[in-house]
């Protein structure tokens, strides 16, 4: 792989620039992923969700792979942290909606991970 010193390793997709770290699961959230915000709510949180056949596919049975969205300008820590923070929000708020509650107003606030 070729290295920059100010963009760190260079790998085939520009997405990819600098660390390179994608840090991503599979995660169920059919009431969540339901709402019309959903993709909008995951790009504040510095999120990226794609369907489970990945880049630009649908979702199946609310089934994501959410992952960190930036692999630029960021330390490891820093993105492995926005994405640890953002998904394990995202399973609280689906298990919320799961009990009937509104979240309305937490969503409203969603921002992304930040020390």
């Amino acid at each position: 792989f070729m290295h920059n010193d100010h963009l760190g390793y260079i790998l085939t997709c520009p997405s990819n620039l600098g660390t390179g770290l994608r840090a991503g699961t599979m995660v169920k959230l059919p009431l969540l992923s339901a709402r019309k915000d959903f993709r909008e709510l995951t790009k504040r949180m510095g999120l990226q969700a794609r369907g489970t056949a990945g880049v630009d596919s649908a979702s199946t049975g609310g089934k994501w792979d959410v992952s960190n969205a930036d692999r630029l300008g960021k330390s490891e820590t820093h993105l492995v942290n926005i994405f640890i923070a953002g998904v394990s929000q995202l399973i609280k708020w689906e298990e919320a909606l799961e009990q009937g509650k509104n979240i309305d107003a937490e969503v409203a606030n969603a921002k992304e991970w930040a020390p």
